[in-house]
């Protein structure tokens, strides 16, 4: 074993070759569909709709990188939590448009299906297709949630593979195994918690592997993974995590779970933003809560305001999005999306 160790083997077989193909499908047909999304939003008139301007620049300039005459394989990934989980000028854009706007959504979940994060995308999509508002790109919004699906599926194989050779205490191959799976697929939730798994039983001659940074990337990529929780927690952080365990985690499953061709319950979605929230998932939350949004007659809310204001202090704390948020009071319309074409 000691030999194996040092000297190291070939990972396990497993379907890599199909897993990296695929992975290339769900980013290129998110930057597709991620494009032509971007030049809805240039129809919107920039002197009543600047933020949706603002951050096109942004977008513009961390997309310039990726040159489509050139293989999928060399994309560089996007700072997704730079670009858009914690950037005030994406959220700002992001009310601008339609409460549970389908490009909108979509163009979220494609933000993730552009870097091959396909737990994110698979998620986030999931939120999108229950959309209240008609549309003629269901099949595009399918379509990418399947797509996310697909390539989390040949990964986890990748990932049994790897417990099976970790198993046997094989611990050079089956590391090797699961970054293969990353290499593939980036980010691949189920992978990173695997390795995280082995940190405390491979030998010492082996790489050390950061059991810590492993779990957190695991938790990032699929928050409902609740066996990646582990650890130490401060006194917040461990009152979300019940909340995920006892009421955020059964009420996404539900939800996860309920067919598109009726809407859900009303009651329920609105629940499930605020378990979402409870637990710390505010990316999700105020994902949901815009479906909430937008079953309402009358649009926003107080209580839908002072939701989105609480989870956006979290994700965007040194912001000011009183003027955002003044919107909402005020009523002013905001910019529907219209599909066309991708362009070639």
């Amino acid at each position: 074993m000691i030999e194996s160790v040092v000297c190291g083997q070939e990972p396990a077989a497993w379907e890599s070759a199909k897993a990296a193909k695929e992975c290339e499908g769900l980013r290129l047909y998110s930057m597709n569909l991620s494009n032509a999304i971007a030049d809805a939003m240039r129809e919107a008139s920039e002197e009543s709709f600047p933020r949706l301007h603002a951050f096109l620049e942004m977008y513009d300039k961390a997309y310039a990188v990726m040159d489509e005459e050139n293989p999928v394989s060399s994309w560089p990934a996007v700072n997704l939590q730079e670009l858009v989980v914690h950037n005030g000028d994406y959220w700002r854009a992001f009310y601008e448009v339609r409460p549970g706007d389908p490009l909108l959504m979509m163009f979220h979940s494609a933000r993730y299906g552009c870097n091959g994060q396909a737990s994110r995308t698979f998620y986030s999509e999931q939120i999108a297709i229950h959309t209240p508002v008609e549309t003629n790109v269901q099949e595009k919004m399918f379509w990418l949630m399947i797509l996310g699906r697909r390539v989390m599926s040949i990964g986890d194989g990748g990932v049994v593979a790897g417990d099976e050779l970790a198993d046997q205490e094989q611990w050079q191959q089956a590391v090797d195994t699961y970054h293969s799976v990353l290499s593939a697929i980036p980010k691949h939730a189920f992978a990173l918690f695997a390795l995280a798994q082995l940190a405390d039983k491979t030998p010492a001659k082996m790489v050390k592997l950061d059991k810590k940074q492993l779990l957190r990337d695991s938790r990032r990529q699929d928050p409902f993974r609740v066996e990646a929780y582990q650890g130490s927690f401060s006194g917040s952080e461990f009152k979300e995590m019940m909340t995920l365990r006892r009421s955020a985690l059964p009420a996404w499953r539900a939800f996860r779970n309920a067919g598109t061709e009726t809407p859900y319950s009303f009651g329920k979605l609105e629940e499930l933003s605020f378990s979402l929230q409870a637990a710390g998932l505010h990316e999700l939350a105020l994902l949901v809560r815009q479906l909430v949004v937008a079953r309402r007659p009358g649009s926003y809310s107080d209580s839908d305001s002072e939701f989105i204001k609480k989870s956006l202090a979290v994700l965007c704390p040194d912001d000011d999005f009183s003027e955002t948020l003044n919107r909402f009071r005020d009523q002013v319309a905001p910019f529907s999306l219209a599909w066309e074409k991708p362009k070639k």
